[in-house]
């Protein structure tokens, strides 16, 4: 609060610093200009002239003449030739009487016993318009014709330098609080990346540094804590799931051998099959805990090769095919050239585990069988692949929590598949997106940076 207090502080002093800077100037200028060229208050006292109209050797002022006279004066009368009052209006008592042609030319000079007073001449006489006593400060300047033609060059100078001015002063002061203010900016931005920050606890500053200092000693100490709690979580579940497949690879062994043992009647021989198919699930679903949770946390490091997308990706849908020769589910492929032709810098087996899932997905959930549609091609300097089905598509609960990365726990029969998709695509920078088909069914759209050939 400190610093905040005295950046505002120190602004406000250089604000009023170069106001009062260009105030002076300025009022200096002005005289300068005052003195040298004359003045006059601009008043409409032609307009009020024009409007005193002689009728019926009366004189009369319009309507529009007197409005006008009301706004701008306080009284005024018409002196003819001799000096005498031939017409008058709210004339001061101390005014009523004739004048002699000295004190005429006396207050033309623009006051009138102390009465500040405009002077205009007409044919009948002299119209003599005036306010009340110390209303207006009247004064004569004196200039040169040559000092008024150049008067227009002179206000652009003055201008031009009230402007270079401000400018200079604002752009030091600019400079002077970019430079307090830069390393501040820095160490957000390092915060923002979780990057240690040690700056200066002293100067303008001095206290803003201090508390950004501490805020990022705290998310330090944060940040390691999550860190050793998520490499806890991941040890206890890499720990559980070895634990756990050891007497599981025990009743699925048993399970296999029941299987074989033709002493045993029919229903006994389903139920072993049930028995391993279900530990088989079993096993299928630690493993996805352990690989979920690995890619979570970051605890599973990426095997990086260069192969070709397009020919794990008919593999992977070979191996579909010779498991359902019934075709039941028919899995079209269609790969651009240019896909054809492109390799990328990926985890090879991670990617085989995307497209098994995903399949996998589409047969487990569509019982009645469903066409499996896989297209590859390259857009944009990215390998888009994109695999949809004609079946029953994601409740919308799915696809909430698939767009929310929200947990998937609460959807049984969807399993941890789709989590790992998700996870894996993003250890490899990429994008993916779940939605539903109008026509029926779901999609699911993949990119991934990819390297050209």
């Amino acid at each position: 609060m400190n610093s905040l207090y005295k950046i505002i502080s120190r602004s406000v002093l250089m604000t009023s610093l170069i106001a009062l800077l260009l105030l002076l100037m300025n009022f200096f200028f002005t005289l300068t200009w005052l003195q040298e060229h004359p003045q006059d208050y601009p008043m409409h006292y032609r307009t009020i002239s024009d409007n005193l109209i002689l009728e019926n050797q009366q004189y009369h002022l319009t309507p529009e003449g007197m409005n006008q006279l009301q706004q701008e004066f306080d009284w005024a009368m018409l002196l003819d030739a001799k000096g005498s009052i031939i017409w008058s209006w709210q004339l001061p008592e101390s005014l009523h009487h004739d004048y002699t042609l000295n004190e005429v030319a006396a207050f033309s000079r623009w006051y009138l016993q102390d009465y500040p007073v405009t002077i205009w001449t007409r044919e009948d006489g002299l119209l003599v318009l005036g306010n009340m006593q110390g209303s207006y400060w009247k004064y004569v300047l004196t200039a040169p014709t040559a000092s008024m033609e150049q008067l227009p060059s002179y206000f652009r100078s003055f201008a031009l330098l009230n402007a270079v001015t401000a400018l200079l002063l604002a752009l030091l002061f600019g400079v002077w609080l970019y430079n307090k203010l830069k390393p501040i900016s820095k160490s957000i931005t390092a915060l923002s990346v979780r990057q240690p920050v040690h700056l200066p606890e002293k100067g303008i500053t001095g206290d803003l540094n201090r508390k950004l200092n501490n805020a990022s000693a705290m998310l330090i100490r944060q940040q390691q804590k999550l860190h050793q709690r998520d490499e806890t979580r991941t040890r206890w579940i890499s720990g559980v799931s070895h634990d756990i497949r050891t007497p599981l690879s025990i009743v699925m062994g048993y399970a296999s051998q029941l299987e074989e043992d033709n002493s045993l009647t029919c229903q006994q021989h389903q139920q072993a099959v049930i028995i391993r198919q279900q530990s088989e699930r079993i096993k299928a679903l630690i493993s996805d805990l352990n690989l979920a949770s690995k890619l979570e946390y970051g605890a599973h490091p990426l095997s990086l090769i260069r192969f070709s997308p397009a020919v794990l990706i008919r593999k992977t849908a070979v191996a579909f095919l010779n498991q359902y020769q019934d075709n039941s589910y028919p899995i079209e492929v269609e790969i651009s050239a240019e896909a054809e032709a492109t390799q990328i810098i990926a985890d090879e087996l991670l990617l085989q585990r995307v497209f098994e899932n995903l399949i996998g997905n589409s047969i487990r959930h569509n019982p009645n069988g469903c066409t499996i549609a896989i297209d590859a091609r390259i857009v944009e300097q990215q390998y888009q692949i994109t695999i949809r089905d004609d079946g029953k598509g994601f409740p919308d609960t799915v696809l909430h929590s698939l767009r929310t990365n929200t947990s998937l726990q609460q959807h049984q029969d969807h399993g941890l598949g789709l989590t790992i998709v998700q996870q894996i695509i993003k250890a490899h920078n990429g994008i993916v997106h779940f939605s539903n088909i109008s026509q029926g069914g779901c999609l699911v759209g993949i990119q991934l940076p990819c390297t050209l050939d």
